[in-house]
């Protein structure tokens, strides 16, 4: 999912990690930066993958177990959720800049209960995807010559700022 750079600021080591890691893993990277008890290891992702919509609103430095709880419940997401969790990402940092990890964890929870229409991909496609499924009752029976001369960019949008969806490059999420 990621690669995490891991330095201990006491002795100057460094080590990459590539996340979610088995907790051997961990264990061997520790044991390369040797750090005293109260010494907090400080990370940086280096490598987002596929979830580029973290950056830059995960916060580097914070508790790095938590980081990997996070990496594991994000490999764990099939490709519906995943595209949930960055609209998701996308509506909260448009709230609120920077992300604490858990607000991460509690967003890649919620992926699972979020309206994803890959179809969507801006304002006249979802128009025209709510229209030709019958989810507008006022165009619901409309001939297809009436149909086709629809503002399927006005539907869209009045549908998105409605619901509070977001558009992704997977489509679109409404939580």
């Amino acid at each position: 999912m990621f690669e995490v750079a891991l330095s201990n600021p006491d002795n100057g080591a460094y080590t990459t990690l590539a996340l979610p890691a088995e907790p051997y893993a961990v264990l061997d990277a520790w044991d390369r930066l040797r750090p005293a008890p109260d010494t907090a290891i400080l990370w940086e992702i280096g490598d987002y993958g596929e979830f580029t919509c973290l950056f830059p609103t995960l916060q580097s430095g914070e508790d790095f177990p938590a980081l990997n709880a996070l990496a594991e419940r994000l490999a764990s997401l099939d490709s519906r959720q995943r595209t949930a969790f960055e609209g998701l990402v996308r509506l909260e940092s448009s709230r609120s800049g920077i992300i604490p990890l858990r607000t991460f964890a509690a967003l890649a929870e919620q992926a699972e209960h979020c309206q994803v229409v890959p179809e969507a991909t801006d304002d006249a496609s979802l128009g025209r995807v709510y229209a030709a499924n019958g989810s507008i009752p006022a165009v619901k029976d409309v001939p297809d010559k009436v149909f086709e001369l629809l503002d399927f960019q006005l539907l869209g949008r009045r549908i998105r700022q409605s619901a509070g969806g977001v558009f992704t490059r997977q489509g679109y999420v409404v939580p």
